[in-house]
Order: C-alpha cells, then structure tokens, then sequence
C-alpha cells in the first residue's frame, strides 16, 4: 500500500485499520480522496478551550463576529432551530428581546411592558434583583449614583421614610372637659398611627378609643384601645404600621380603666392627640 504524507500530522485510513493523530489530512487508499482533521489544542496558544477552564492574559481563541442591524428584524430564513449570526449595533453591543422561555405567541410573552399597561396573570416578567444583608447599612453610593434595592433575609426591603412638605397623618387635638368627653374623630374607616395622653391630675385617666362612625357611647360600647394617661406626665403610644380602625375613629375620656366606667374628668386637666388617616 502507498502512503501519501502530508506536511501536518497524519492519519492512514485503510479498509481495516484506521492511524488517526491531531491535525491529520487522511488519504482514503481505495478512493484516493483527501480529508482534513483538525482537533484544536486546548493549551494557551490553541483555539480551543476546555469548559469552565481559567482565562489568562494573552490566551489565543477565535472571534465571534455578528452582523451590523440597527433595527430589530429576523434575518432571512432563520426558521426556528437553524443556526443564525447575532445581531449587534454599531458600538458592538448585541442586540437581545426579553420574553418568556418561548418568544412569540402573543404580547403576554414578553417581559417589557409599556408604563400603565394592564396586567394579566400569565404575562411574563423579569425578576428584580437585590442586595442581601442581615442588618440595615448605608453603602458608599453617593448622590446620583447606579444602586441596587436591599432585602433581609425573608426578602423585606428595607425603606427609610423621609419628610416631605405635604401629605402624613391628620391630627386631632382636644382639651379635657368636665365630661366623658364622647367624641366622634372620623366617621368612616381610618388609621391610627399616634395617640399622645397628658394629664395634671394627681390620679391616672384613660383615654379609650372606639372602633365607631359616631360618638361612642361611654360606660357601654367595648374600646378597641385603652391608654393610662400618667399622673403629672405624658404618653406616647405610636403605630409604625398603623392601627386599623374598619368603622370609624372615637374617644372618651375618663376616671376608670373598666369599660362600664363612665365617670367625667374634670376640665383642662387632659391633653389627647391622634395621628390618624
């Protein structure tokens, strides 16, 4: 049998025994026709490289070119399945469309949405990302800078409220008379956020609050809530998530802390304050 060398590494096929090396051009004996074989080497210097391996400085490979499109198109006959170039900008970035694992098949699918748009409970969207951290910190951001949401551990996200000239809890203020002082604060549903007691007398009073659209009926109706306001001092009961009251918002003020107790305190020795919405 006559071999045929080539200049690179070879392989001899014959009808039983095949000589296989890397880079080989093969000469098949019976038909006489020539085949290359390239197998990439893998080292710095070759164009192959093994998965997940180390990228160093000055490692050899093949560029991936795409094809210049500024507006988004399919290319010709790039039926789903079949290999196609990417598509990228002038300034090289790829170009790319959000959508669900399946593009197509309707507006649903895709994870961009048009600001005030319906939702629907099949619509696709992207998953936001946040920073963890198992206590609250300020970062080294500053003013005007790219940041990221931050989340416990449960994935609360932390907020921090600020002041702003409008908007907050309506306040209601009242003075003690010589009564039960029944009042009615809002007569629809509402929120409490604060209620603030005073008291001058030389004996505890309590202020109680009703979950009602009217004026409660002291000693009768049942409170939802009840403050000791302290001798010759102040309270401050405060509700960072509010107190929900589903009916209304009322008050009285008086001697006992039982709820049958309907005696009036005397005049201008209570303060009350609500916070409320």
């Amino acid at each position: 049998m006559k071999r045929i060398i080539s200049t690179v590494a070879l392989s001899i096929v014959t009808a039983s025994t095949t000589y296989a090396q890397a880079g080989t051009s093969v000469i098949n004996p019976t038909t006489g026709l020539k085949r290359m074989e390239c197998v990439p080497g893998t080292d710095a210097s070759g164009i192959g490289k093994l998965e997940d391996s180390a990228h160093s400085s000055g490692d050899a490979g093949v560029m991936i070119l795409g094809v210049t499109g500024e507006t988004a198109a399919n290319f010709p006959d790039n039926a789903n399945g079949g290999y196609g170039p990417l598509r990228i900008d002038r300034y090289g970035n790829v170009n790319t469309l959000l959508t669900k694992s399946i593009p197509g098949g309707g507006a649903g699918n895709y994870a961009v949405r048009a600001e005030d748009s319906a939702f629907a409970t099949t619509d696709a969207l992207v998953m936001s990302g946040t920073q963890y951290l198992s206590t609250p910190a300020q970062g080294a951001d500053t003013s005007g800078d790219t940041s990221v949401f931050a989340t416990g551990q449960t994935g609360g996200l932390y907020t921090q409220p600020i002041a702003g000239p409008t908007g907050g809890a309506t306040n209601a203020s009242a003075i003690s008379a010589a009564t039960n002082n029944a009042t009615n604060v809002k007569a629809s549903a509402g929120t409490v956020y604060s209620v603030t007691a005073c008291n001058i007398n030389a004996a505890v009073r309590w202020v109680k609050l009703f979950n009602k659209a009217s004026s409660p009926t002291c000693g009768s109706d049942t409170p939802v809530l009840r403050i000791p306001a302290p001798v010759n001092n102040c309270v401050t009961v405060s509700f960072p998530v509010g107190l929900n009251f589903g009916t209304g918002i009322g008050y009285c003020i008086v001697t006992g802390a039982a709820d049958a107790d309907n005696t009036s305190t005397a005049a201008n020795e209570q303060t009350l304050t609500i916070a409320y919405n």
